[in-house]
């Protein structure tokens, strides 16, 4: 089959590549401390006073105001401008509310 542009050329698709080896899926955590402790290794990677903080007042009702805080401002409370959370962060705090909620009950 021939192009507009030169029409001796010949219609080619790229050739398709596959990957040698399959992507793997994460394995879940086989616990809810092994996911708490996941979520709190992420926080703890970017804001570790945030991660010191929650591992300080996790077994106490004030842990689900300062969850609550840290997801409805967006923003760490010792940071005096507020940037916002990167996305796994927040991802870590929403799954570190469940687990508070979950274990206060």
């Amino acid at each position: 089959m021939a192009t507009q542009d030169n029409p001796d050329d010949e219609l080619i698709f790229p050739p398709l590549v596959f990957q040698e080896e399959p992507l793997q899926a994460s394995k879940p955590p086989a616990s809810a401390e092994e996911e708490k402790e996941c979520a709190l290794q992420i926080v703890r990677t970017h804001h570790p006073h945030i991660a010191t903080q929650l591992d300080s007042i996790w077994t106490y009702p004030e842990c689900a105001d300062y969850l609550q805080k840290l997801i409805f401002d967006g923003s760490d409370p010792a940071n005096l401008i507020r940037v916002g959370f990167k996305s796994e962060v927040v991802d870590a705090i929403l799954v570190l509310a469940g687990l508070h909620k979950a274990v206060a009950r």
